[in-house]
């Protein structure tokens, strides 16, 4: 019984290390290395303005922002990570740390690469300024 429970119990742990790799990266460029959105997007044609957290902008221009204001009829649900190119709002000198009032035009969910909880999503969006 007792080497029954050591062998169970170094699998477990094993696999517990095999699945918390440290890879947790997303992919934006997904399988065909492109981040356009005219493959698979979503569109959303209500132009409602979400209000996003800036987290910050990577030097290829991709700009990370946190969903904090949605309205109640949304797709988006749970903590959601919009990127989106800094070119679609050239009228803004945004930076991280910035909040910003956007409409978003279309939308692509990224999937995320190793272990994930679930509990975030992320989307390569159109976006423009909400006015």
């Amino acid at each position: 019984m007792k080497r029954f429970l050591f062998v169970f119990s170094t699998l477990l742990i094993l696999g517990l290390f095999c699945a918390c790799s440290s890879s947790d990266e997303i992919d934006i460029r997904s399988s065909d290395d492109s981040t356009d959105c005219n493959s698979n997007e979503e569109m959303i044609q209500d132009g409602q303005c979400y209000t996003i957290h800036i987290n910050g902008i990577d030097e290829h221009g991709v700009v990370s922002g946190s969903l904090i204001n949605k309205p109640q009829e949304t797709t988006f649900n749970g903590h959601t990570i919009v990127l989106f190119d800094i070119s679609d709002l050239p009228d803004l000198n945004i930076s991280s740390g910035d909040e910003v009032d956007i409409k978003i035009l279309s939308y692509k969910e990224i999937p995320t690469k190793g272990f994930t909880t679930g509990e975030t999503y992320y989307y390569y969006c159109k976006v423009s300024v909400c006015k």
